[in-house]
């Protein structure tokens, strides 16, 4: 029954296209709408992690409020704590942690995503979540490697998920113009079952009500360093340029940022401290748009204007409203206004499974020591 809903979601979405829908999306993601109606997860690569995730997919019934979202999301996190044995999410970052001092591996992500859990499967994962694209968006690959400089970065490297390119802010601001789509990234095992719950969480929000749609162009997860493909041609992404970067009016102009390849606004490389080494956090929208000062929605900011996080949202709808972050805090993930990078500067971006104290890091190499023979 579930691929028959896979088959009418294609049928549907090429219906639309041939109707003159956008040819920047490909037609796997036009009309996910009909696997909603039956409350399935979006296909994954993995059969394991697919079985995983069948019993925490949310409820999608026609006319459910936001009291009953709300109580099935909690019961779905619940059942998922559960099944991972956990009782918070910094417990999958001890997890990562273990398998690497045990197999003496340096702590980045190309050294995890290959090793095996107490199942056999590999720790590394890919997994395909639901999102709201705008209009017109056109999608861009990542490499990722283990190098110094995500300079380094080329197209020969491992594939590592993809990103979207927005044609405007205009189009960035139209919910009503959004389209149902997926984007596919690595992550830890352990952390995919949540990571999908927190998306599809945030997915559903904007079926029922438009007004909390939030466009997900990026998702960054498991990985060292990354960038875009260098060998797609020349173009602009939308943002804006606050007048006063560490302030919090919201005087701006908007700005169109030239870029001769995509990795320009697309790379990042996570420091060893980094839980995306771990594969246990999520990037949500980020950009680095180094034109833009205080760039919307560039990732790390110590602008008072973004605690305002409703009303950034609002300007440009790939800032995160303060919704996400009530929703992921729930979850147990540490989320931007728990902490900074010291001076103020506060990652807005980004979400993750917490830190290790002294205690919790005690207590790993214990349990490193008590598991060798």
């Amino acid at each position: 029954m579930k691929h028959n809903h896979w088959l009418l979601a294609f049928v549907t979405a090429m219906t639309w296209v041939l109707a003159g829908g956008p040819v920047g999306l490909p037609v796997n993601y036009l009309a996910l709408a009909a696997t909603y109606q039956a409350a399935t997860t979006v296909p994954q690569q993995d059969p394991v992690l697919q079985a995983e995730l069948a019993p925490l997919a949310l409820s999608f019934q026609p006319g459910m409020t936001a009291k009953a979202r709300s109580l099935d999301f909690h019961d779905k996190l619940r059942m998922a704590m559960r099944r991972a044995g956990i009782q918070r999410l910094s417990e999958l970052r001890e997890e990562a942690m273990l398998a690497l001092l045990r197999g003496g591996k340096a702590i980045e992500w190309e050294s995890l995503r290959t090793l095996a859990n107490v199942d056999g499967k590999t720790m590394g994962v890919w997994l395909t979540v639901p999102v709201w694209l705008p209009r017109g968006v056109h999608t861009v690959t990542t490499h990722g490697a283990p190098v110094e400089r995500w300079q380094d970065v080329q197209g020969r490297h491992r594939f590592a998920g993809e990103v979207y390119l927005p044609p405007s802010l205009g189009v960035l601001n139209d919910k009503k113009g959004y389209q149902p789509g997926t984007l596919t990234f690595e992550t830890f095992r352990g952390y995919a079952p949540f990571a999908y719950l927190l998306c599809e969480a945030i997915f559903r929000e904007g079926w029922f009500d438009v007004n909390r749609r939030v466009p997900i162009l990026s998702i960054r997860s498991g990985e060292d360093t990354y960038a875009a493909d260098t060998r797609i041609r020349p173009g602009r992404i939308p943002c804006f340029d606050f007048q006063h970067p560490d302030g919090k009016d919201f005087v701006r102009s908007t700005v169109e940022v030239e870029f001769q390849k995509p990795s320009e606004v697309y790379h990042g490389r996570h420091a060893l401290s980094s839980n995306h080494r771990l594969g246990c956090a999520l990037d949500i929208n980020d950009i680095n748009c180094n034109e833009c000062k205080d760039g919307s929605p560039n990732p790390i900011s110590r602008a008072g204007r973004h605690f305002l996080r409703d009303r950034m949202h609002a300007l440009d709808a790939r800032n995160l409203p303060f919704w996400v972050y009530t929703m992921a805090e729930e979850m147990g993930h540490r989320v931007p206004y728990q902490w900074n990078y010291g001076h103020g500067y506060t990652d807005w971006q980004h979400l993750d499974c917490g830190v290790l104290d002294a205690k919790q890091w005690e207590r790993m190499e214990q349990q490193l020591v008590s598991s060798k023979p």
